[in-house]
């Protein structure tokens, strides 16, 4: 058997320190810990509803950027591990589009 190292201390890592400086943003990382168990969809439609916020404020910007590339570094952890999941690359007021990345 052969040990696989993903790096997910490196890349959560990388994740905090790009975001670090962003108004509010760190705090979505401790949610995000307990979203993921909700499931995957509910984890990645996070950076949709937060980019499409009627306020649009930079704030919410800001954390639906976040959530956005912690679902791409998600992707391309889990395409190391031979799984393949959809990247979601959708706009977000396209609703047929988030459905069949969500189903």
């Amino acid at each position: 058997m052969s040990l696989e190292l993903y790096n997910l201390d490196r890349i959560a890592q990388k994740l905090v320190l790009d975001y670090r400086d962003k108004k509010d943003v760190l705090n979505e990382s401790h949610k995000m810990r307990t979203t993921a168990t909700y499931g995957l969809e509910r984890f990645w439609g996070e950076h949709i509803r937060l980019l499409t916020n009627g306020d649009k404020n930079a704030t919410d910007k800001n954390k639906g950027s976040y959530w956005k590339a912690t679902w791409q570094a998600f992707v391309k952890l889990m395409k190391d591990a031979g799984v393949e999941v959809p990247k979601g690359d959708v706009q977000p007021k396209d609703t047929k589009a988030i459905q069949e990345t969500a189903q």
